[in-house]
């Protein structure tokens, strides 16, 4: 089913996520590139933006479909190769550098990989009243998931959202869905 791994792009989804990302960045040159004044020079420059990325293959990918989108007004022998017999170029793709930070140190993409104050405030509200009560009123829905997963004893703090992410996807690359299953 996820013949790139867990957590990885498929041929499937990683076509209409492209399709999708490319659309964003047609609006974001439309707001910053085609605007007048522009804010954005019409072809990439790298004085001008810097592109950061969280260091996971799907984020990167997605990173460069953005700009595929954005930038694709690249000029041949400029900005990337000229066609010849040798190397068959995507006519106006222009490879744009998106910056990672291994994860260990990627405060900003995530925040809680090694913050012990903040793991300790996840966890307090996991213990609050707030956070108990939610669970009690959606146990039986828990309780439904746990046997249709097969995780046992299913909590909202853990694999809750990975299932309601591998639903989004199935829905999104169009899978059988049984009827209990609405967005």
């Amino acid at each position: 089913m996820w013949p790139n791994g867990l957590g990885e792009l498929t041929e499937v989804n990683l076509t209409i996520g492209m399709q999708q990302l490319f659309k964003v960045g047609k609006r974001l040159s439309k707001r910053y590139v085609s605007r007048m004044p522009p804010f954005l020079s019409k072809n990439y420059n790298n004085k001008e933006i810097y592109i950061r990325s969280t260091d996971v293959n799907r984020t990167i990918t997605s990173a460069m479909a953005v700009l595929a989108g954005m930038f694709p007004n690249g000029i041949a022998g400029k900005d990337y190769p000229k066609e010849n017999s040798e190397i068959n170029w995507p006519r106006g793709w222009i490879p744009i550098p998106v910056h990672t930070v291994e994860l260990k140190h990627d405060h900003e993409g995530y925040p809680f990989y090694y913050c012990k104050q903040a793991q300790l405030l996840v966890e307090k509200a996991f213990q609050s009243n707030d956070f108990r009560e939610i669970t009690a009123m959606h146990q039986e829905l828990l309780t439904y998931l746990s046997n249709v997963t097969g995780y046992q004893n299913l909590q909202l703090k853990e694999r809750f959202n990975s299932i309601l992410d591998t639903l989004i996807i199935e829905v999104s690359i169009k899978l059988i869905m049984s009827e209990l299953v609405t967005f």
